[in-house]
């Protein structure tokens, strides 16, 4: 029974024959890369090895692919560099080459005495030195109530009529707001021009005072009233602001009499007083006064029928007293004049002698005095004689061209950089051998260094500036001969030379032709281009109907009119009535001009009032058809209806080798019409009156196109983010980028696709051999059972034939 025990043992091992388990197998993941790595377990091969050797020429087509991908960013990555640093150069061009308002363009004025005034100049100043006094200062009208008790004491209700200059409003007082504080709040939402506040000017018995200020300066701007707030209310006072007033007499608190006293009488002084009348100690019938403004008006009156008077220059003074005033006793009276600050404009006095010119300004900042230059005087200024110096701002223009010299340089050792080859570590630029790179680098530099066609000569290069190349290719300033040329100190060579250098220029045959702008369209001049004018800009011109006579009367009812200047409206502008024979023909321009001037709407438009012959004129300020001048009805002025003029634009074309290009006028301004082969964008100012224009050509013009004006044209086309260079070579560089990285993308599939077909079948010979090898030890094992149970078979054998043989011998 044992050994068919055992056979059953030897069975269950049989059944592994069978059995294959994962462990067996050689494959595993590799975690690190993604594929399957195959290790070799049962052949003992290196696997994984074998599948990268076979896969290596894969390997090195996709680096391969990928180094060229690599330089190629690399190369784009670099020409960004370069482009940064052509964006920073292309700003500081676009400053040198602008024609107006440039780094060559400004001026400065200084004054000697920045106590007395300050100056500031634009750029059409004129270079001197100007000799400048100044006479007075303009203020603005500042007028006073009399003194009240309080804020709130209580005055009339009424109406008052209050404004300055060409504002007015008209100001309601009723039971909610008459006391002198509304009074105030009332006058400052009315939006009149004035400013209203409450005043205490700790003067005895009644030291509170309304105060109206003008909220801008000069004569035209004076504070004008019309006090209507008479209607009687109980202990109501009526303010008021234009006359010298008489306070109320206030007893002190230390009298010791019963006697009050009432106040009356005139005041005609110049200034705020406080009179203080004491009962004489020794004689209760007099009154001993003081002035606290003037220690010598002082003296003495008498008491008579409870009744005193005080007559001096300046007063005449009454009290009236209901009691008997012991000795001792005070009583004060404040007499107070309105104007606080009179009215007054601003004057200035160029030079000096019988020919000085005396130039006035509505306030203290004078525009008018020196061409460009605004005087702004200051407080304490009046009667002071100030140098101002007006000369080149050569700081900014000095600033300008080392901004571009440091930029031009960054774009030089930027390309040197990108194209240089270090043969000791055998390392290149990004661009090394690059022909677009060396293509901007040579035309930057041809710019640099080529002369400027149509330049002064003494001026048409950069090296005459003091600027140079030095051997590396980099601009050094010399600036010994930078600062001569900017401070006027070459002969022959101004600060608009210095302009034609690096901007667009153009030089004129006729003072009323001028230039005036250009644009990249615009073609420099071989030969002077021909400036045809054919009809000349001019004003908007109203010309009365009617003559004037020599003496206008001018009354009221019929003495207002209103002007629309360009569209805009005057508020209603009114002429004073005229007195006595009426207003000479000049006078009466004169106030027709103030009332013009000191309009708010109108009145800095420059429409300036004349004659024709003895009709009256209205001319605007600006020029061409935009230019509209329009007048309601005034018969008074000789205008029976309304009536409206519009300017013309000039007109005119350019002349270019006989043949003419077209051009468009706006107002002065004639500018080449686009599409033009040579004037595209040319823009010349034409001052030219209808009589200077003659047949053919009026003008020459050579226009110059500088350094930083051809530099500009040449950055733009690099930099145009549609159709620039630089902008095609990215393009370009990004369609190489993309290609590689399809092509990579490509190969990457092809290599892992091989390497997963190589892994499966290693990892199949694996699992074959490890099958084999657990049938193999599967056998041995069966072999083993077998001869085990053999032996077990061959011992029993024996035994039961010696035990037969034993029973036979017994038997």
């Amino acid at each position: 029974m044992s050994s068919l025990s055992s056979v059953g043992g030897t069975s269950t091992a049989a059944n592994q024959l069978s059995s294959t388990t994962a462990s067996s197998s050689a494959s595993s993941p590799n975690s690190s890369t993604g594929t399957i790595s195959v290790g070799g377990l049962i052949s003992g091969l290196n696997t994984s090895q074998i599948i990268t050797g076979l896969l290596a020429v894969q390997q090195q087509q996709i680096t391969s692919v990928q180094t060229r991908q690599s330089a190629v960013t690399q190369q784009e990555t670099a020409y960004k560099a370069l482009q940064a640093q052509l964006l920073s150069f292309q700003a500081s061009v676009t400053q040198l080459a602008q024609s107006v308002n440039g780094p060559f363009d400004g001026r400065t004025a200084t004054s000697s005495n920045t106590s007395a005034l300050t100056a500031a100049a634009s750029s059409n100043a004129i270079a001197g030195v100007y000799g400048v006094t100044v006479k007075s200062v303009a203020q603005a009208n500042e007028i006073a109530s009399q003194g009240f008790a309080n804020a709130t004491s209580q005055i009339n209700t009424g109406t008052l009529t209050i404004g300055s200059g060409s504002s007015s409003a008209t100001v309601t007082i009723n039971s909610t707001n008459n006391t002198l504080q509304g009074l105030a709040t009332a006058i400052n939402n009315a939006c009149a021009g004035v400013s209203a506040t409450v005043i205490n000017t700790g003067a005895a018995g009644q030291p509170y005072r309304l105060l109206l200020s003008a909220t801008n300066t000069g004569t035209a701007n004076a504070i004008t009233l019309t006090n209507n707030l008479t209607n009687l209310t109980i202990g109501g006072v009526q303010p008021q602001f234009n006359q010298n007033t008489v306070g109320a007499a206030v007893a002190a608190s230390t009298n010791s009499g019963s006697a009050v006293a009432t106040s009356g009488g005139t005041y005609t002084g110049a200034t705020n007083n406080t009179y203080t009348f004491t009962v004489d100690q020794t004689d209760p019938t007099k009154l001993d006064y003081t002035n606290s403004s003037d220690d010598t008006d002082k003296g003495q009156i008498t008491i008579a029928s409870n009744h005193a008077e005080l007559t001096t220059s300046n007063a005449d003074l009454t009290l009236a007293f209901t009691g008997t005033p012991n000795a001792g006793d005070q009583f004060t009276i404040n007499t107070t004049v309105p104007t606080v600050q009179a009215a007054a404009d601003a004057s200035v006095t160029l030079g000096s002698g019988n020919g000085a010119l005396t130039v006035t300004s509505s306030n203290n900042t004078v525009n008018t005095a020196i061409n460009g230059v605004t005087l702004n005087l200051l407080a304490n200024s009046a009667g002071q004689s100030v140098q101002v110096t007006v000369a080149n701002d050569t700081t900014t223009a000095q600033t300008a061209i080392q901004n571009f010299v440091t930029a031009y340089n960054s774009v030089m050792s930027t390309i040197s950089n990108d194209v240089s080859y270090d043969p000791q570590t055998q390392t290149a630029g990004a661009l090394l051998g690059d022909p677009s790179i060396l293509n901007i680098q040579n035309q930057i530099q041809s710019l640099v260094t080529q002369p400027v066609s149509g330049a002064n000569p003494k001026l048409n290069n950069l090296s005459a500036l003091g600027l140079t190349l030095d051997a590396s290719g980099q601009l050094q300033v010399d600036s010994t001969t930078l600062n001569n040329v900017l401070s006027g100190n070459v002969s022959g060579v101004t600060l608009s030379d210095v302009r034609n250098l690096f901007a667009v220029g153009g030089q004129s045959t006729n003072a009323g032709v001028t230039f005036v702008n250009s644009t990249s369209a615009t073609k420099p001049s071989a030969t002077p281009y021909g400036v045809d004018i054919t009809q000349a800009a001019q004003q908007a011109t109203l010309t009365a109907g009617t003559s004037l006579s020599s003496n206008t009367v001018v009354s009221s009812g019929s003495n207002t009119f209103t002007l629309t200047v360009n569209g805009v409206a005057s508020n209603t502008l009114t002429i004073p009535p005229s007195s006595g024979l009426g207003y000479t023909q000049q006078a009466l321009v004169q106030a027709l001009q103030a009332q013009i001037n000191s309009d708010p709407k109108i009145g800095n438009d420059g429409v300036t009032v004349g004659l024709q012959g003895n009709a009256l004129t209205f001319t605007s300020g600006t020029y061409g058809q935009a230019s509209t001048l329009s007048i309601s009805a005034a018969t008074v002025l000789g205008f029976r209806s309304a009536a409206s003029a519009a300017g013309t634009d000039v007109a005119g074309s350019f002349l270019v080798n006989g043949k003419s290009e077209s051009a468009t006028g706006s107002g002065r301004l004639l500018t080449g019409n686009s599409g033009n082969a040579n004037t595209d964008g040319l823009s010349v100012n034409v001052t030219l009156l209808p009589s200077q224009i003659t047949t053919g050509a009026e003008a020459n013009l050579t226009v110059t196109q500088g350094v930083a004006a051809q530099l500009g044209k040449a950055l733009n086309s690099l930099l145009d983010p549609t159709t620039g260079q630089l902008q095609n070579i990215d393009q370009n560089f990004q369609s190489q980028i993309t290609a590689y990285q399809s092509q990579i993308t490509q190969l990457q599939q092809e290599y892992n696709a091989k390497e997963a077909a190589l892994t499966t079948e290693f990892t199949n010979m694996e699992t074959t051999l490890s099958n084999l090898k657990n049938a193999s030890n599967f056998i041995t094992q069966q072999t083993a059972a077998l001869q085990t149970v053999a032996g077990i078979s061959s011992a029993s054998s024996s035994v039961g034939t010696f035990g037969n043989s034993s029973s036979t011998t017994a038997g």
